[in-house]
């Protein structure tokens, strides 16, 4: 007995010390964790820092030192996958977030970053295999978003609309049950939302940028000026396009036209890649009174910086692009804000009563600026004055194959040249049914890259007597394909879509530029979804504007079968273009001066609330015609006045020997 008591004994002595080891062996380990942790987030912490002081060999240098020492961190995995991304390094930045996925597969936001660095990369595959990673963890509306998004952006139409019935149905939901849809309002406009759920979703976004400007200003308020009626009004424009882009195109001239005697303008460029080498950015350099550089990320600061400037007006031209600064707008620097889209922190949207019909005013927070004719500029006088004859057709102008012989039996050109994003798989089918309708006609669209070509001529073989290029084709052809894919033409963009017969637009999100070609459009109940209607019945294209896809496709077809017809409307457009007032900035920039002048009006001497402006036409006082007009009187009496003068000195000549000058006193 007393063996087997000792047996027990040292057996539960043994147990009791083992168990006491295993303890110390998991304290151990919870303390060699939580040490790694702190030295872990001590290198991410760093290497912060440097990120934010743009010392980035600093920052890198921190993350290496941590991976060195603990390599299978996720966190520092991650973080060397952040710091290649802020620094463009697509394929680096890829590779590391896909790293910190493998080491800890439970952490989603790994897999999602992971995506966006593949997606940056073009990489569309292994793209769309994280994002469903990303939702296989956690079902949510971001995700399914970006999954959308990648499809438009590779013209992926397989398996789209589900995914779009999938975001529209929870949208609906939080709109239904009153809560916020967790959405960009630029990005909404690309749904088929109506005006009202447009309008509920920009709020909802507002109300959340608000509420972190008001934790920026903790009560207190700008500084704001006061006006007699008598100073300059002091007009500022804030946009990330002051730029070789195609905001920065249509504006570049506006500036200039504005009367120095009245206003004072100051530009705010917030793109820090903007820069002195653009073009544009000189051209607004020297025909602003101001431009300034606004890179400050603080908000704060930011406004403070446009607030010290004491402006009146403040508009706004980015809104919810990239790199645009609605958070500053949130802090109200200025008495008066100004935007091109709704947003409840703006007093006054510029729009026209085609843009936003009566019907569709309430869905703005702000008060409508009516404009006489189109809420939009075209700068095409200035910067493009003389169209000058249609291009010779060239292989050099496409990614796909074209007949060498170019002008016999040339087709009718539809085209589109909107950037991937906006097209969907509804639009698409139209496209295919008037092509298809409409004998001897080609697609022209915009060529992005290969996946995306690949993946439209997939979806078009579905339809019947569509005609493609064979993958893997030969590289010369006799026939014209049904849809080809055009390059860039970058600035001179307009001289390469003249090519064009008929433009056809995208309904949801209308293109924003014009090539003076004439226009099918469909316009619905958004002002993104009406703008290319707006700037058709403003150019006297009005016959394009359709009311349904029926018609849509039955106009198309029409312009597609009356060829001759068609390069008359094409003509009459080009002809009209230098008295038109969609492209008169000098008029344009007259009807906003009207309007501030009003806002003006209203807020310092009514002390009133903003209320809707409708601006008169000035066409005839301002328009191109008046000012071409009076600038050749002008001239005419310039000449007329240096004959007089002319005359006048030679019938009183001085005598011989005499010089012109004061009379010599007498002797």
């Amino acid at each position: 007995m007393s063996k087997n008591w000792s047996n027990i004994i040292r057996d539960g002595l043994q147990h009791f010390l083992n168990r006491s080891q295993q303890e110390e062996i998991l304290r151990q380990e919870k303390l060699d964790k939580e040490i790694a942790a702190k030295e872990i987030n001590e290198f991410v912490r760093k290497a912060d820092v440097a990120k934010r002081e743009k010392r980035w060999a600093d920052a890198l240098k921190s993350l290496d030192q941590g991976l060195a020492k603990y390599p299978k961190s996720d966190q520092l995995n991650g973080q060397k996958g952040g710091y290649y991304f802020d620094r463009e390094d697509w394929k680096n930045s890829a590779e590391w977030f896909k790293n910190a996925y493998e080491l800890n597969p439970g952490e989603p936001r790994w897999a999602q970053l992971a995506a966006n660095g593949f997606e940056k990369m073009e990489d569309e595959v292994q793209a769309q295999y994280f994002l469903r990673a990303t939702y296989k963890h956690k079902k949510s509306l971001h995700t399914l978003m970006s999954m959308a998004s990648l499809k438009r952006k590779f013209n992926n139409m397989e398996g789209f609309s589900g995914i779009i019935n999938e975001i529209m149905e929870e949208c609906y939901d939080l709109i239904e049950r009153g809560k916020n849809v967790p959405m960009n309002p630029f990005s909404a406009l690309h749904y088929p939302f109506t005006a009202r759920e447009i309008y509920l979703i920009a709020k909802g976004f507002t109300d959340r940028l608000s509420m972190y400007a008001s934790s920026y200003l903790k009560g207190n308020k700008l500084p704001l000026p006061t006006w007699d009626g008598k100073r300059k009004i002091r007009v500022g424009y804030v946009s990330p396009d002051i730029r070789q882009h195609a905001v920065g195109i249509v504006i570049r001239s506006m500036f200039g036209f504005h009367d120095k005697e009245r206003f004072e303008t100051f530009v705010y460029s917030t793109y820090d890649k903007s820069g002195p080498n653009s073009d544009i950015y000189k051209k607004i350099k020297a025909e602003a009174d101001h431009l300034i550089d606004l890179h400050e990320p603080d908000t704060y600061k930011a406004a403070k910086r446009i607030n010290d400037d004491q402006i009146d007006i403040l508009v706004d031209i980015g809104l919810f692009t990239a790199h645009a600064r609605m958070d500053v707008f949130g802090l109200r620097p200025a008495p008066i804000s100004v935007a091109w889209l709704g947003s409840k922190y703006y007093d006054y949207i510029i729009g026209d009563s085609f843009a936003v019909p009566p019907q569709y005013e309430e869905f703005y927070a702000e008060k409508l600026v009516a404009m006489p004719h189109s809420y939009h500029i075209f700068d095409h006088k200035q910067y493009y004055k003389e169209p000058g004859p249609v291009p010779a057709i060239t292989q050099s102008m496409f990614h796909t194959p074209i007949p060498k012989d170019t002008v016999h039996d040339r087709p009718f050109f539809f085209c589109n040249h909107a950037n991937n994003y906006r097209m969907d798989p509804y639009i698409f089918s139209d496209w295919m049914n008037i092509v298809q309708q409409t004998p001897n006609s080609t697609l022209i669209l915009k060529y992005y890259n290969e996946n995306s070509r690949k993946n439209a001529q997939k979806q078009a073989s579905y339809y019947k007597g569509i005609r493609m290029h064979p993958e893997g084709g030969p590289s010369e052809t006799n026939e014209w394909y049904s849809i080809i894919f055009q390059k860039g033409g970058g600035m001179d963009h307009v001289t390469s879509k003249s090519i064009c017969d008929l433009f056809l637009d995208v309904p949801l999100y209308n293109g924003h530029s014009t090539s003076a070609i004439p226009i099918v459009t469909k316009p619905l109940q958004t002002m993104a979804a009406r703008a290319a209607g707006s700037f058709a019945r403003t150019s006297g294209n009005h016959h394009g504007i359709a009311n349904s896809s029926k018609e849509y496709i039955e106009l198309a077809v029409k312009f597609g079968t009356e060829k001759k017809e068609m390069q008359r409307v094409k003509r009459e457009l080009q002809e009209r273009r230098m008295d038109n007032p969609l492209f008169d900035t000098h008029l344009f920039v007259k009807h906003l001066e009207a309007a501030y002048t009003e806002m003006m009006v209203i807020h310092h001497n009514e002390k009133s609330s903003p209320r809707r402006i409708q601006v008169p036409n000035l066409v005839h006082k301002y328009g191109a015609r008046v000012m071409r007009e009076k600038k050749q009187k002008e001239e005419r009496e310039k000449e007329e006045g240096e004959e007089r003068r002319g005359k006048d000195g030679g019938d009183h000549k001085q005598p011989a020997g005499r010089e012109a000058g004061p009379a010599q006193p007498k002797t």
